[in-house]
């Protein structure tokens, strides 16, 4: 059971999901939602600390990285309308919310072989960024963007200091 409306959801997308299941809850929730055989990720942003500006901003981003083997992202999917940030109420509060396809790869385990790749992959992703951020106004929502990152990094690291 789930506490998002799937066939809602299903409207807001012109697709007939047939699945909505909590993945990770607290103040960010994560939903694996599917339709048939596809999967695709909802993220449930907090009502607070982020403001829509920069939600959309990373949304916006991810759309532009490169087809390529080198970086993989989870790309936003669009509503009907073209958005890739919608906004629901969750408990009581209006929050913003993010559909995205699923990235391909593998679980990471925590050994030094897949530390070196994931190493690998933050590098490739970081190199191809670049790239798509020509126009002057976007260079303070790279900035953003990278601050975001490390704080997230720090955050994960924090939260994994028991296996180190």
């Amino acid at each position: 059971m789930s506490d998002i409306d799937k066939d809602w959801l299903s409207s807001k997308y012109a697709r007939c999901f047939t699945e909505v299941a909590l993945v990770v809850g607290g103040v960010n929730r994560t939903y694996r939602v599917r339709e048939g055989a596809a999967v695709f990720y909802l993220r449930l942003y907090r009502s607070f600390g982020r403001p829509l500006g920069q939600i959309t901003a990373e949304a916006n981003l991810l759309t532009r990285f490169p087809e390529c083997a080198h970086v993989g992202v989870s790309r936003p999917v669009a509503t009907t309308d073209g958005a890739y940030v919608i906004g629901m109420v969750w408990d009581g509060s209006l929050r913003h919310a993010c559909l995205s396809q699923t990235a391909e790869g593998e679980q990471i385990e925590f050994n030094p072989a897949h530390m070196a790749r994931f190493g690998a992959s933050i590098a490739n992703l970081h190199l191809a960024m670049p790239a798509l951020l020509t126009v002057k106004s976007e260079s303070s929502t790279r900035s953003q963007l990278s601050t975001t990152h490390y704080a997230r990094c720090d955050e994960y690291l924090g939260a994994r200091r028991s296996w180190m």
